[in-house]
This record gives structure tokens, sequence and C-alpha cells, in this order.
């Protein structure tokens, strides 16, 4: 895994403090802790997501989003009872690489993906997790003002690591509340999103809500 966000860098660039966030599942029972680091150039986090469905598992994962807020790297691991998946997607330019393995026996589908299917993505989404709906919101400031954002995501199911390509679409409803509309996976389905003032979510209706106020460390 990466290094994760740095606390005493700050660059010139806007800095927030680094974030520490935890959220709660509403719907099976997660919970995901995750440092997060936005700044106007991008966003970086390293977190750990726990879960039950459809297996007990522990996911590690760390994302690095740069100029526009776009991936350049997302990487994750996670493990249960006898088995344990790998990813490691990175982005430039247009081009994806996409690496993955598994090792232990279980009933999962593969990680992974073909590369040449995330042509129009310029994200990741990972499964289950509020971090990665910050990326579109942030880029086009949703959070703040009038906008929308239409994306392609590269989604991550989880515990699979099964990639996949997902289209989507973000739209500002009010100051801190966000429309997130799916486009391709899962057509149809739309919720509104609250983020506070650094584009993070604090509630996910059906999803997660943030488990403590979400306050500069």
């Amino acid at each position: 895994m990466g290094a994760g966000p740095d606390p005493g860098a700050d660059g010139g660039d806007g800095v927030t403090a680094v974030r520490h966030v935890l959220w709660r599942g509403l719907d099976t029972w997660h919970a995901e802790s995750c440092a997060v680091r936005v700044t106007a150039r991008g966003l970086t986090a390293e977190g750990v997501q726990l879960g039950t469905d459809p297996v007990p598992y522990r996911l590690d994962y760390a994302l690095e989003a740069g100029e526009g807020f776009t991936t350049r790297l997302f990487e994750a691991t996670a493990s249960g009872d006898g088995w344990t998946r790998r990813l490691r997607l990175e982005r430039e330019g247009t081009s994806w690489t996409c690496a993955a393995e598994a090792t232990g026996a279980h009933d999962l589908g593969a990680p992974g993906c073909d590369p040449a299917d995330l042509a129009e993505a310029t994200e990741c989404d990972l499964g289950l997790s509020p971090l990665t709906n910050s990326t579109p919101i942030l880029r086009g400031g949703l959070h703040l003002g009038p906008g929308s954002v239409e994306i392609v995501a590269a989604w991550v199911s989880v515990p699979e690591l099964t990639v996949r390509p997902s289209r989507q679409r973000y739209d500002h409803v009010a100051p801190g509340v966000v429309r997130y509309t799916d486009l391709g996976l899962f057509p149809g389905f739309t919720e509104d999103v609250a983020v506070d003032r650094d584009g993070l979510v604090t509630r996910y209706p059906g999803l997660a809500v943030a488990a403590g106020p979400l306050e500069p460390a």
C-alpha cells in the first residue's frame, strides 16, 4: 500500500488538514475509517473498510487523485478467512493498467479487469465507500454551487475487487447536497447525498453515515 496522506505537507496549494473520517453502514454491517487530504490540486486518502457481506472481510486501500481530481493510482487488498485479493490500478493520460492477484480458495468473482474496458474512465469508485464520491463532487464544486458532472468510473466491487466501467452523474441540489444518479451498472438508482465544506460525504442514504463530526484533525 502507499504511504498515505502526509499531515505535515502543505505545498502551498490550499491544503486542508488531514481529515480522519469514520463511516458506519446503514444497510448491511460495515464500517470504514479513512485519512483523507484535499487540496486545490487533488485528493489523497488511505483507509480500511470492514464488512460481513457476502463474507466477512477486511479491505485496506490507498487512493491518489491528481489534477482535476482524476485518479492516478488506486491500490486495495481484501482478505478474509483463508483468502486474499490484491488490486492495483494506475492511470496515465487516458490509459489504465491493472494488476490483480488472488490467493486461497473462495467462491468470489475474479479480481481485476481488462484495462481496455476503462478507456472512458477518469476515476475509481470503491464499492460501499462514501470516499470516492468526493472526486467528481470536488471537480465540479458541486458541494458549493450549481453544476452537473457526468463521469465514467472504474467501479471496484467489494470484496471481490472486480473492476467494471460505471457511468454516473452528479448534480448540485443545494449547498451541501448533491444528487447521485447511476446511468450504467444500476440504471435508475438515485440518492441525494449530504456533503460537508470539503466535499466529503456525511450521509449517503441507505449506504453510510459519518460516525462523528467531520472536523480537521
